[in-house]
């Protein structure tokens, strides 16, 4: 498989349309050729609290060489972009899995009065503040650790 052109999605973030791209090719500099490609991923599971259900939604980022198959350097570039990405993108990435979770979209003009239901539905998403945070330093790598089975990751 050979992926050629970069996608983009476009989504409702929290007051406007907007867009992002969720699969980029990356092509050597000195030989043009594929190097590898990024894809927008998460994670997700279900939490049961006080007797509601949650989803935990983990946006992520997988590289691979042919869209398949994990790139040999993925745990350098996932670090480099892990330290790069401000809290506020990794929120815009959750609103982002979220509008992909539950929007259906018109086939056509006169789809519009067809009440067709996502099978999950999104309250508000959970903000915290807190005027105390943990230093990203003292973590040590041996700490954390990243499954990279393609299988468990939801890709674009």
């Amino acid at each position: 498989m050979s992926l050629e052109l970069n996608s983009k999605y476009r989504y409702k973030g929290l007051h406007n349309w907007t867009s992002r791209e969720v699969v980029s090719l990356h092509r050597n500099i000195e030989t043009q050729e594929i190097e590898f490609y990024r894809h927008s991923a998460m994670k997700s599971f279900f939490l049961r609290i006080d007797n509601k259900w949650y989803l935990a939604i983990i946006p992520h980022h997988v590289y691979t060489s042919d869209g398949k198959t994990i790139y040999p350097y993925s745990e350098d570039l996932l670090s480099g972009i892990k330290r790069m990405e401000l809290p506020s993108a990794v929120f815009g990435q959750t609103i982002m899995w979220k509008h992909k979770l539950t929007f259906i979209p018109r086939k056509t003009f006169y789809d519009s009065d067809l009440k067709e239901e996502p099978l999950i539905s999104f309250g508000d998403l959970l903000r915290l503040t807190s005027e105390r945070g943990l230093d990203d330093k003292s973590w040590r790598k041996e700490d954390i650790t990243i499954e990279e089975d393609l299988d468990t990751w939801g890709l674009f």
